[in-house]
């Protein structure tokens, strides 16, 4: 951001909609800015009731020299933020300029004021919920995840400064990329004690880049409502858009039932996307930990053919699913359902388990339902048989739920044994099973 001083002026003529009335009338007039008559990129009137705590913001038309705003008396702050156009993206864009006058008297008498607007102006910490900063280019980025933000945040967990520090994309924080490649924000225009409405959209951004510098506001003092709304390809059309993630309270604050938060030192946004969304139920995504490879399963398919191919790494269900197909045989990895279903046919889930390299195995946090299994030897819903050779517990099963509609059964040949368990048909091992 280029901090050279360009001042944008804002004249206002207060004056009052009849003498002594209960309500005054604000007449905004914008003059000349440094080589345009207007900001080009957005202009917003703001204001604040200090008596009743209510709030308004109110857009500039681009071809308009006069904004006229009828408010109760009162004791009032107002403030202007204003974008120059400078880089020519369209709205929002270019260097922002902010201004602000503290506690105006408006008594239904008439009162001339100005304001003046400059890039300094957006340090000021009013525009950025309590840090003397300018303001910060958003970069929002699209995630999801078995137990992702909204989960976090719903529980009363907090996001780590750490982790937006270190944020480059999804994976690179253990979560999945959400599945939307561009995103627009708006800022959301409201008369005083309204609801917002967000009309005047940003260009056409894409995921994980740096988009508009917009005000965070600041709690208590300024709620600057703020719109992300992300699209599933390039052009940001209507047909194209998923999902709509409102800051009804500014991006000091998380968006409308924790679907997104956003951090005040870098400007970075983390948005919950979906867990299995069109993009992962057709290509499974993964990521790296320090744990090891892990693999997103959103479909009956993905869990044959992914586990089958990459039967050593770490495995999450997404979601509940169907599975017809072939038990999956050479697991040695983890599983963790997230305590969702998957419903059978007549195969168990997972074959033989026959683990000799002392690492450890783990089944956890899934249900079983609708399986009917005829088998000619040992049976089980979740694993027909189990061999461990080491001297520690090498596989780890723990809340595994058999629903309604299970059958098991087995028959063996002459002089032969049929072994059947509900979740395991038999097991052979030199250290336990936990």
């Amino acid at each position: 951001m280029r901090l050279f001083l360009l001042l944008g002026i804002l004249s206002l003529l207060i004056t009052s909609c009849a003498p002594g009335g209960s309500s005054s009338k604000l007449k905004v007039s914008v003059a000349a800015i440094t080589g345009s008559a207007h900001f080009p990129g957005g202009l917003f009137f703001m204001g604040k009731n200090l008596d009743t705590g209510n709030s308004f913001i109110k857009r500039v038309e681009k071809n308009d020299d006069t904004l006229e705003v009828e408010l109760p008396n009162g004791v009032y702050n107002f403030y202007v933020t204003g974008w120059d156009n400078d880089s020519g993206d369209g709205n929002y864009s270019g260097n922002a300029y902010c201004g602000l006058l503290r506690r105006v008297e408006l008594i239904g008498e008439e009162l001339p004021l100005s304001m003046t607007a400059t890039i300094n102006g957006c340090t000021d910490a009013v525009f950025n919920n309590g840090i003397e900063q300018g303001t910060l280019g958003l970069t929002p980025f699209s995630c999801s995840s078995p137990e992702g933000v909204k989960d976090k945040l719903d529980t009363g967990t907090s996001i780590p400064a750490s982790l937006f520090s270190s944020l480059s994309d999804c994976s690179s924080i253990e979560f999945y990329e959400g599945g939307d490649s561009h995103y627009q924000v708006s800022i959301g225009e409201y008369d005083l004690g309204g609801s917002p409405i967000f009309n005047w959209v940003s260009g056409c951004y894409a995921i994980n880049t740096v988009g508009p510098s917009i005000p965070f506001g600041k709690i208590n003092d300024l709620k600057i409502p703020v719109q992300i709304k992300t699209f599933s390809a390039g052009s940001c059309t209507s047909s194209e858009l998923t999902k709509r993630f409102n800051f009804v309270d500014g991006l000091h604050s998380p968006a409308l039932n924790n679907k997104g938060i956003a951090d005040l030192d870098t400007g970075k946004l983390l948005l919950d996307q979906d867990i299995c969304n069109a993009r992962h139920i057709a290509s499974s995504p993964s990521f790296i930990s320090s744990e090891g490879l892990y693999h997103l399963i959103c479909s009956g398919a993905q869990l044959s053919s992914i586990i089958s191919t990459n039967s050593l790494d770490h495995f999450e269900l997404g979601k509940n699913i169907n599975y017809n197909l072939a038990s999956i045989s050479g697991f040695l990895g983890t599983f963790d359902g997230h305590g969702h279903t998957i419903t059978g046919s007549n195969n168990s889930l997972f074959s033989t388990i026959n683990n000799t390299s002392g690492s450890r195995v783990e089944i956890e946090n899934l249900n079983l339902r609708g399986f009917t299994i005829v088998g000619s030897g040992t049976s089980g819903v979740l694993i027909n048989s189990v061999s461990l050779s080491n001297t520690e517990p090498s596989l780890y099963v723990n809340n595994i739920n058999i629903e309604e509609s299970v059958t098991i059964s087995s028959s063996s040949s002459s002089g032969a044994t049929a072994y059947v368990g509900a979740l395991i048909g038999s097991i052979e091992a030199d250290a336990g099973v936990t």
